[in-house]
């Protein structure tokens, strides 16, 4: 069985998921590491496993880019075929999820560590896409 984890940094993975996708392959699972392109990506290799480097904007919100990033996440899980498919952070929550969705058949695991500047920060930007990302989540 396959199990993908995708997250907004190589090192996120390679920091706070490691011992996990560790543990999971010693389980018999096989682990795909998923992340925008990083210095730590190698590191995550030199361990024995297969990374993605898959480029898209952390910290922006750009409808196009986003889009996109649903696309090549579709495209991704349907050349995959995950059994499940596990999430870290808002953005790979949102549309990674529904990526999984749209393919179907996938499990999905969704964990956002901390509550993240959106719904911490009280600036206009941030409270005007708060109510967004909330529906999102629901849809997640």
């Amino acid at each position: 069985m396959k199990i993908l984890l995708f997250a907004n940094t190589d090192w996120y993975l390679f920091n706070f998921r490691l011992a996990l996708a560790e543990q999971l392959r010693a389980e018999g699972w096989e682990v795909v590491l998923v992340s925008p392109p990083g210095e730590y990506g190698k590191r995550l290799t030199e361990r024995g496993f297969r990374w993605i480097a898959l480029p898209f904007s952390t910290g922006t919100i750009n409808p196009l880019h986003d889009l996109g990033l649903l696309r090549k996440l579709i495209e991704l899980y349907r050349l995959e075929r995950p059994k499940v498919v596990h999430h870290f952070t808002i953005k790979c929550v949102i549309y990674g999820s529904l990526a999984a969705r749209w393919v179907g058949q996938v499990g999905r695991v969704n964990a956002v560590t901390g509550l993240g500047h959106l719904f911490t920060d009280r600036g206009l930007k941030t409270v005007l896409i708060r109510p967004l990302v909330r529906f999102l989540y629901r849809l997640a």
